[in-house]
C-alpha cells in the first residue's frame, strides 16, 4: 500500500467516527437491509418487469 492510499484509509476510518457519517449510514443501511429481505424473501431477482 502506497502512502497516499493509507492516508486515504485512515481518514475515511476518522470519518466513520463522526455522527454526521452515523446518521447517513443508518439511512443507507435501512435500505440495503429492505432491498435484501424483498430479495432474499420475496425473490425479486427473478421477477419478469
Amino acid at each position: 500500500m502506497i502512502q497516499e492510499d493509507y492516508e486515504a484509509l485512515i481518514k475515511a476510518r476518522e470519518r466513520q467516527k463522526t455522527a454526521d457519517f452515523k446518521e447517513q449510514y443508518s439511512l443507507r443501511s435501512g435500505v440495503e437491509g429492505t432491498i435484501s429481505q424483498g430479495i432474499h424473501g420475496f425473490q425479486l431477482r427473478s421477477v419478469a418487469i
